[in-house]
């Protein structure tokens, strides 16, 4: 994909990259900010000042707003102004407005400070691929890009209520518009350029009025290296661009300085720079005189009027700080009293504003605060180096220019600003520019290196013949329509009649919650059918996929070869299920002595043992008729478990108690079995068990089985676990928790169905007949089809679990604090389901691509994870902890997983980079949900479905044009 055009400019595929990478940013930011106002604030009281704000100015903006909101709402929004009055801004009307129309909550504000740190973070990367157009440069620019974005110290501005964000953007926007003058060559860059910068203007204003002055002096010192670099060293055909680039320079720095003139025609904000005239009174009654300016004769009055604003900007600011007993003043008994004085401390305040915290005084940082700020300006002495080897080896007009801006700047605020925390987030933007520049120097001699190592390595290397790609066979793009076509339909007919077995499990709990309510008899059923169902799903159920690949191997052989494999396996699986039997047995022992077990649990169990003893007759059975073409018969064999039950219930009513259940699915496996039996007879294998044989199994079979037990293990683990849990906790906890977790387990016994049927025969099929390409192919178009379908499903599912478990459940003896624990854990629950389902699609692909080993010791190191999370982790969550901390494995291994691919070449950046985004942006929908951030959830749905139009349904529909260009794009 190509990037960047030769000129340097970005291509129409960089900049959908960038709105890519914006998206990335802003769900990190607004996660990052709903945790630190809910969970870290109000975990450290010495900083919280209530409302998720921090003690200091956020409280004072929230404050301020208040008033504002009341004030629109008596007096009408006549009341509303761009800057209420003398001490606030556009930060306090912006939240004042939100506050009059919705409410109080500083979250309100939290969706716009995030998409404007975001945006922040993406103009960075802009400005650096501007800057150099190598590989290694906008790496390098993606990374600092990413650190302006994550770094802690930013959680002040974007998790809060302060103006940095707003004028963050405002500089950056200026920024981005001077490069776009001096690198543009045509009337519609420039005019974009101007646009943007007056943009950035009159943001600046809306904020920070009295900060014009810093925009005249960046685009000032720009206009003034580009003037000297074209006029006076004739660089880069300047008689062509540069004096077009110089005008446009010099328009902007005037259309400026006249949106400043009109600010200061406003009385509101005439001679106020910082609330000057409040400090110079403040000191005044503390019977501390100013000290007098002294004229310099020598000096034009206009520059020594100048110089005189900023001594006295600097002793408002040591007022400031005084009266807010800031620990970290430079300097507070340097006085400035004429124009020597500033001028002498020039240096100073420029070393300070570009390195302070200075190393020699890391070592007593103590607070959170400055620790963070120390690691962040260690990050930039590393790069530093970096800015020399620009300035050396690549340095050009807009680079110079950009490094001259940001100089002079951080040399004024430097000047004005003695507190080194207010300095330090003054500053953040201009210091990022300098890490920028570092970081491009940086990748250009570790480029240069690298290129001379492979030098080396090629000439002592001998040649080697050039491998031409051989085209495919021009049909192939209408023979992957058609087989996709027939992938869908089945997967349809196999979803479709796995649905009506899924409702009819549901349906069979609803029953037993209806009749017997959560007590002593639906604990009996769900604590005496969990630990023969697990083992059933963890042991049985896997063998479905580990030997569909070998068996299309085999059956494509010999037939009767096959039939005898299969009759082998069958009599193994039972030897093998009587073993598991023992050790179920052998736990369900252990687990009465302490007590749990509940009347009629022992004779559940007892029946439930037959159902395990019977699993892996039915899934072999299941795996005959998915090589064969007969999925839907699998599915219907499945969606006859579940009645029997339901009908003896219907019946018996509460009168047989919990054996009527277990009878009942004890009947409904023998009618699965049966059904199996008879239609594997017709596709032409007998489904009996021999024994006495041992079938030959290869490694690859070994692996796969091995892998599908572990990611059972993964998703299934969670069930006992939490079903132990719940039995300490008393009567009808278990119930609780098996209903609650019910619809995440039936949902994952459908996709599960569903892949085995579908996916695994299609997978294996152009894996065995080394077609690889399409099997790649086919992974990335499911797995963007399972973000379209999951994470809508999932969303629905966390934000109506409370309205879904009453609607479903409510009534009888379903009380309210049953509804509420159950709908906890179906919350929490619900968080895996997208990562769930390409879970299994990635799984699947690794079994029968002989990967499973991988697999296996991914999914075993996630279920660690699990584990210790629902012990130590959220265990004070009770069962709904467990539920969370199942979640937090399956997204731990998925995402795994998907780096692996990425690394193997089985999935591109994008393809794998869209995942990411869409599952991301689901976390990030969950969370402002759970928090109550109407706002952000509306933005974060609204940004989905542009990321669904734009990007993942036409790359569903995509299709290669040829083979040739397959070829091309693995």
């Amino acid at each position: 994909m190509n990037s960047v055009r030769a000129d340097g400019l970005p291509s129409q595929d960089k900049k959908i990259s960038l709105f890519l990478v914006w998206i990335i940013f802003f769900s990190y930011s607004t996660c990052l900010a709903i945790l630190f106002q809910k969970l870290i604030l109000p975990a450290i009281p010495s900083l919280h000042g209530g409302m998720g704000l921090l003690i200091g100015d956020a409280e004072a903006f929230h404050h301020d707003a208040l008033l504002l909101a009341q004030r629109i709402s008596t007096e009408g929004w006549a009341s509303w102004s761009a800057w209420p009055d003398q001490y606030n801004t556009g930060n306090v009307a912006i939240l004042g407005a939100l506050y009059a129309v919705f409410g109080d909550d500083p979250l309100l504000m939290l969706p716009l400070n995030a998409a404007m740190h975001a945006l922040s973070g993406v103009l960075i990367i802009a400005c650096g691929w501007r800057l150099g157009a190598r590989k290694g440069a906008q790496i390098a620019s993606v990374v600092v890009g990413t650190l302006f974005v994550v770094f802690p110290s930013a959680l002040n501005w974007y998790a809060q209520l302060h103006k940095d964000n707003y004028s963050n953007l405002a500089y950056l926007l200026i920024f981005h518009a001077v490069l776009r003058v001096v690198q543009g060559s045509g009337r519609k860059e420039w005019t974009a350029s101007f646009i943007q910068s007056m943009i950035g203007a009159c943001l600046l204003a809306f904020v920070r009025p009295q900060y014009i002055s810093i925009l005249l002096l960046l685009i000032g010192v720009a206009a003034f290296v580009v003037v000297v670099s074209y006029g006076v060293f004739r660089l880069e055909n300047w008689r062509r661009l540069g004096v077009i680039r110089i005008v446009m320079l010099f328009v902007i720095l005037a259309s400026i300085a006249m949106l400043g003139r009109v600010i200061n025609a406003n009385a509101k904000f005439d001679a106020k720079v910082e609330n000057l005239e409040v400090y110079q009174d403040s000191l005044a009654r503390k019977d501390r005189v100013v000290n007098a300016w002294q004229e310099t004769s020598w000096l034009p009055r206009m520059i020594d009027n100048r110089l005189k604003s900023i001594a006295e900007l600097r002793a408002g600011m040591l007022f400031y700080g005084e009266k807010a007993r800031a620990g970290s003043t430079v300097d507070p008994d340097y006085r400035m009293t004429k124009a020597v004085d500033v001028l002498a401390y020039a240096p100073k305040a420029l070393l300070n504003a570009v390195f302070a915290p200075f190393p020699s005084t890391w070592v007593d940082a103590r607070s959170p605060t400055r620790i963070v700020g120390v690691f962040e300006i260690a990050v930039w002495f590393l790069l530093m180096p970096g800015l020399l080897l620009y300035v050396w080896r690549r340095s050009t007009v807009a680079g110079i220019a950009i490094l001259a801006a940001v100089l002079a700047v951080l040399g004024l605020l430097g000047l004005v600003n003695t507190n080194l925390g207010t300095l330090h987030r003054i500053r953040y933007p201009f210091l990022f520019m300098l890490m920028l520049l570092g970081s491009i120097g940086w990748s250009d001699a570790v480029g240069k290196w690298i290129g001379k190592r492979r030098t080396f390595r090629n000439r002592s290397a001998p040649e080697a013949k050039p491998v031409v790609a051989q085209p495919l066979e021009s049909t192939q793009p209408a023979a992957e329509k058609n087989e996709r076509s027939q992938l869908v339909r089945m997967g349809i007919w196999v979803l479709g009649i796995s649905l009506i077995g899924l409702a009819g499990l549901f349906l069979r709990d609803l029953v037993m919650a209806r009749i017997f309510g959560l007590g002593a008899v639906l604990d009996a059923v769900q604590i005496g059918s969990v630990l023969p169902t697990f083992f059933a799903a963890l042991f049985f159920v896997p063998l479905t996929n580990a030997i569909t690949p070998e068996l299309i191997r085999r059956q494509g052989m010999d037939r009767l070869v096959a039939q005898e494999w299969i009759r082998d396996i069958l009599g193994w699986s039972l030897v093998g299920a009587l073993l598991v039997i023992g050790f179920c047995l052998f736990l369900w022992e252990e687990q009465g002595r302490s007590g749990f077990h509940p009347d009629g649990a022992n004779a559940v169990f007892g029946m439930s043992l037959a159902i395990l003893a019977l699993s892996g007759w039915v899934t072999i059975g299941n795996a005959v008729l998915n090589v064969n073409g007969m999925q839907r018969m699998a599915a219907v064999g499945q969606m006859l478990v579940p009645w029997p039950p339901i009908l003896l219930l219907l019946f018996m009513g509460d009168a047989g108690g919990a054996m009527v259940v277990a009878t009942g699915m004890v009947v409904g496996q023998l009618l699965n079995l049966l059904f199996v039996m008879r239609k594997v007879k017709a596709a032409g294998f007998v489904l009996w068990p021999r024994f006495g044989h041992r079938p030959v199994v290869s490694r690859d079979t070994v692996w796969g089985y091995l892998s599908i037990t572990a990611t059972s293990f993964l998703f299934g683990a969670a069930v006992p676990l939490g079903t132990w849990l719940a039995m300490q906790l008393g009567t009808g906890h278990a119930g609780a928790f098996a209903l609650g977790y019910k619809m995440l387990s039936l949902t994952y016994a459908v996709v599960s169905a569903l892949t085995t049927a579908v996916v695994v025969p299609y997978f294996s099929r152009h894996i065995v007949a080394g077609d690889m390409w399409r099997a790649k192919h086919g992974l990335a178009k499911l797995l963007y089809m399972s973000l379209l379908v999951s994470v809508p499903a999932a969303a629905l599912l966390f934000g109506f679990a409370n309205q879904f478990v009453s609607l479903l459940f409510g009534g009888g003896r379903f009380s309210a604090d049953d509804a509420y624990t159950v709908a906890k854990v179906v919350q929490f629950a619900s968080l895996q389901l997208p990562f769930m389902i390409s879970n299994l699609l990635i799984v699947r692909f690794a079994e029968v691509s002989s990967q499973a080993s991988r697999a296996l010791v991914i999914t075993v190191l996630a279920q660690v994870v699990t584990l210790f999370l629902a012990i130590y982790g959220f265990g004070g969550l009770g069962v709904a902890g467990v539920a969370l901390a199942g979640s937090a494995g399956v997204i731990a291994s998925t995402v795994c997983f998907l780096f692996l691919l990425i690394k193997d070449d089985v999935l591109g950046w994008l393809d794998a980079g869209l995942n990411l985004i869409g599952w991301w942006l689901f976390l990030t929908l969950c969370m402002c949900l759970y928090f109550s951030s109407g706002a952000g959830a509306v933005i974060v749905c609204v940004i989905f479905v542009l990321v669904a139009v734009t990007e993942l349904l036409p790359a569903w529909r995509r299709a290669p044009k040829d083979g040739q260009e397959l070829l091309e794009s693995m």
